[in-house]
Parts: structure tokens; C-alpha cells; sequence
């Protein structure tokens, strides 16, 4: 079993993009003020060109640490259990930093709530050992075998007196080695278990949601090759398969067994405004780039609809014309991704046991990366295929695409919880 790093070159990528897009936009402030209030640009390039000198000192400093080191895995044989040891390998690229030994440190810490609303954090204990490098073919590697307190508690929320909220507790494992080029600094939040619990209670991503995913996107596929499909139609099957996973999302945010009833409701209700906007502004994204030409006047001459609604009629009638209720185009296909989310979220997340080990917060971001991901692939793919007109070959290709990249996104989400 995997737990993947906090460290990524692909974070830091991303990182880099958003502080070129801060930058771009502290240049937009100042070009447009600068003639009329010299004095607030003045004030604006100062303040906000400080934060981005002192952004882009924090992202070269730990892009330094990423290229002596890359991407730092943790491999656990098991999920270590109260009484039980957290046992497994800290591994290393090929390429990584020479090390001979390297710290790793437990730490059991505990995030107390007060009456105020907020919280305090405290370290209960903290173990420290010192790892030897072995090095291996294509890697290298340290193993351990760290003991868990017998007197400690799980990961989880504790136990509350009546005039107390619980307590919750955390472990993770920290990774420390000296380096002239950046220091290795690597943090892994680990789950702990309750004594007692069984290996088999533990499970890994289930092979039967894996197979169901497959299935519901080979059904767009046949339509592909039986000639009932076009790139519109695909693009905005796939857009709402996002729907699909929201509501799984609600689903899970309801059924986490951890945080009050009225908490749940709350975050909830905010993710499907927040969720719903993007979802909404994606949508009109693709119906306004993916339909017809020759719709467009239909689409203009129908009466539209009151102001705060006019965003979601031209996402309607968009989805509408490319066939989105059609069951002989997209709605079939759409039920059978339905289906094999829903297998997912009962076998992966009900089954499992996960949900009562989890918040509702947990949840909040989990569709993001997946969907952000998928559907840039997906639209470039729709771009370029639309060019040339469509043909089979390429449709086909797409949705070949799609179904390898949402099994290894799938699988990727779900080890991770």
C-alpha cells in the first residue's frame, strides 16, 4: 500500500502557474491605475509585489528540495493499529540525493476544541529514529518498524465528557536529512487504527468498482462505433458526469461518521453552491463550444428566461440539442456512469468502513483534482478532434483516452480515501 507524497513536481507546476497568473494580475492593477491615482498603484505594486517576491523565495526554495530529492513515497505493508507498529519503507527516485541515514519522526498529536470555536493543538508524544539508506535496483530505501502506544488513541475523534466536545487525534510520520542544496523535509499524515482491528477489515480499492467504471464508459464507446455519437455529444456526456460525482460527493459528506448532524448539513449545502457554480460555468463553457452552428439561431430565438436564470437556459437548451435526454444518444450511457459511481461510493466508502472514519470535510475537495484534470484533457481532445470533422477513429481514441485516465484516477482517489 502506497500513501502517496505531499511533494509532487506537478504541485509545483501548478504553484508556479498561480503565482505567474498573481503577477499577471498586480500588472493589470497597476496599468489600469496608474494614470488616474498614481499614489494607489504606487501603494498596490508595493504591497502586492512584496507578497509575490516573498511566494516566488518560498517556491524556489522548496522546488530546491523537490529536484535533490523528487517525489518521496511511503510504502506501509498495512494500516498500523493502536498496540500494533507503523511498519513499511520510505522510497526514493533513482535520481534522488545521495543519503546514508535519514530521521523520521512519529509524532501522536492532539487538536483539542475550546468554547470559543476554535481549537488547540498539543503533542501527546513524539519518537524519533535514525533510518539507514539501502540502496536498490532503480531505488533507494529505508525500512522501519515503529511501535504504537498501547495507551494511545486512533486517528479519529476521541471520547467527549457531556460538557466537552471531543477531542480528535492525528499521527504522522516526519522525514528530516540535512542537504546543501534543500533540506528534505517531508511530512506524511498516517492513519491509526483501533486495537483489535483485523487486517482483512482494511481494504484496498474494490476490483468490482473498477470493472463497473469500465463498463459505463465502454457504453460510450459503442455508440462511437455504431455512428450515434459526434465530439459535442461526448464533451457534454462527460461534463455531466460531473453532476453525477457531486451528488456522490453530498452523499458522502452525509454519511462521514465523524462531526455533529447540523455540521454535515452546513458544509453540504455550501458545497453544492460552490460545486454547482463550477459545474454551471463549465457547462455553458462547453454547450457555447460544442453546439452546432446551425442551432445557434434556434437556440436565439427562443424567449429567455429571467435574468439570474438565463445562464442556466443556455446550458439546458444547449445540453438539450446535443442529445443529453436522448436515450438513444446520451442518457443511457449517462445512467450506466450513475451506476458505476454508485458501486464505487457503496464499495469503496460504505462497505470499507471509511465513512466512519472521516469528516464531511473530507470530502469537500476530493472531486476537484479528478474533475479539473479529466476534463482539460478531455476538452483539448474535443478541440483537436473537432478540427479535422469527427471521424470514428479519433471519437473512438477519445473515449479510450478517458476510460485509462478515470481508472487511474479512480484508483488513485479511492487508495487515498
Amino acid at each position: 500500500m502506497i500513501v502517496k507524497s505531499e511533494e509532487s513536481l506537478s504541485l509545483y507546476a501548478l504553484g508556479a502557474l498561480l503565482w505567474l497568473g498573481f503577477v499577471a494580475f498586480i500588472l493589470a492593477c497597476v496599468f489600469m491605475s496608474i494614470k488616474e491615482s498614481p499614489l494607489v498603484a504606487v501603494l498596490v505594486l508595493g504591497g502586492l509585489g512584496w507578497l509575490a517576491w516573498k511566494w516566488a523565495g518560498k517556491i524556489l526554495s522548496e522546488y530546491g528540495a523537490y529536484v535533490n530529492f523528487g517525489t518521496v513515497q511511503l510504502a506501509l505493508e498495512r494500516l498500523p493499529t493502536v498496540g500494533g507498529e507503523l511498519k513499511g519503507a520510505v522510497e526514493f527516485e533513482a535520481g534522488a540525493a545521495s543519503l546514508s541515514r535519514i530521521e523520521a519522526e512519529l509524532v501522536y498529536m492532539q487538536q483539542t476544541p475550546d468554547h470559543e470555536g476554535g481549537s488547540a493543538n498539543s503533542v501527546v508524544n513524539s519518537v524519533t529514529y535514525d533510518l539507514p539508506v539501502h540502496v536498490e535496483r532503480g531505488h533507494r530505501r529505508a525500512a522501519f518498524a515503529i511501535p504504537i502506544p498501547a495507551d494511545a488513541s486512533p486517528s479519529g475523534e476521541g471520547t467527549a465528557s457531556e460538557l466537552e466536545r471531543a477531542p480528535t487525534y492525528t499521527w504522522k510520520l516526519r522525514l528530516n536529512a540535512p542537504n546543501a542544496g534543500g533540506d528534505l523535509a517531508r511530512s506524511f499524515e498516517v492513519e491509526v487504527l483501533p486495537a483489535g482491528t483485523r487486517a482483512e477489515e482494511v481494504r484496498q480499492p474494490s476490483t468490482v468498482s473498477a470493472f463497473a467504471l469500465v463498463a459505463a464508459n465502454l457504453l460510450p464507446l459503442v455508440l462511437v462505433l455504431l455512428g450515434y455519437q459526434d465530439v459535442g455529444g461526448l464533451i457534454v456526456l462527460y461534463w455531466a458526469e460531473n453532476l453525477v460525482i457531486g451528488f456522490y460527493t453530498v452523499l458522502r459528506m452525509l454519511a462521514a461518521g465523524r462531526g455533529w448532524a447540523l455540521e454535515k448539513l452546513g458544509q453540504s449545502f455550501f458545497f453544492c453552491l460552490h460545486y454547482g457554480m463550477f459545474c454551471l460555468v463549465h457547462g455553458i463553457f462547453v454547450t457555447t463550444m460544442f453546439v452546432p452552428r446551425e442551432h445557434y439561431a434556434a437556440l436565439n430565438a427562443l424567449p429567455q428566461w429571467p435574468f439570474p436564470l438565463v445562464f442556466a437556459q443556455v446550458l439546458w437548451e444547449g445540453a438539450k440539442t446535443m442529445g443529453l435526454f436522448s436515450l438513444a444518444a446520451l442518457l443511457l450511457p449517462l445512467l450506466g456512469l450513475v451506476a458505476s459511481h454508485g458501486v464505487s461510493f457503496y464499495t469503496n466508502y460504505i462497505r470499507s468502513g471509511r465513512y466512519r472514519r472521516v469528516r464531511a470535510q473530507d470530502s469537500f475537495w476530493r472531486p476537484y483534482p479528478r474533475m479539473i484534470l479529466l476534463h482539460l484533457a478531455i476538452i483539448g481532445g474535443g478541440f483537436f478532434i473537432a478540427w479535422p470533422g469527427s471521424s470514428v477513429p479519433l471519437l473512438a481514441a477519445l473515449v479510450i483516452g478517458k476510460t485509462f485516465m478515470d481508472l487511474a484516477l479512480h484508483r488513485r482517489s479511492n487508495r487515498a480515501g
